[in-house]
């Protein structure tokens, strides 16, 4: 499950984030505590406006479909680790800015 987590979100920035600059930079961040897993993943790519950010989990949803991607790698995280895993995830982000991802999660 981690494994498809970090796949995609990895897969996100360099595919959208980073796809108008030379080089981007992620920073993983992860604290376990009582129970809870939380994870703060964050990147220094081109970040999202304020409509992408409301629809970048739903299924189909992509802005590089003329490039064939297929809109599921950010809803395949929300189902991880909301719908199958009882957790929270929120995305954080602005244009210029990089994204940020903050999953919580009881493991």
């Amino acid at each position: 499950m981690f494994f498809q987590i970090f796949e995609n979100l990895i897969m996100n920035s360099i595919v959208h984030g980073f796809d108008e600059q030379e080089e981007g930079r992620i920073e993983i961040d992860a604290n376990y505590d009582n129970g809870l897993l939380t994870i703060n993943y964050k990147d220094n790519g081109k970040g999202m406006d304020k409509e992408t950010m409301e629809q970048i989990f739903d299924q189909f949803f992509t802005t590089k479909k003329e490039r064939g991607n297929s809109g599921l790698g950010m809803y395949i995280v929300y189902d991880l680790v909301v719908n199958q895993s009882g957790g929270k995830i929120e995305v954080n982000s602005k244009r210029g800015e990089g994204a940020e991802f903050i999953i919580k999660m009881k493991v």
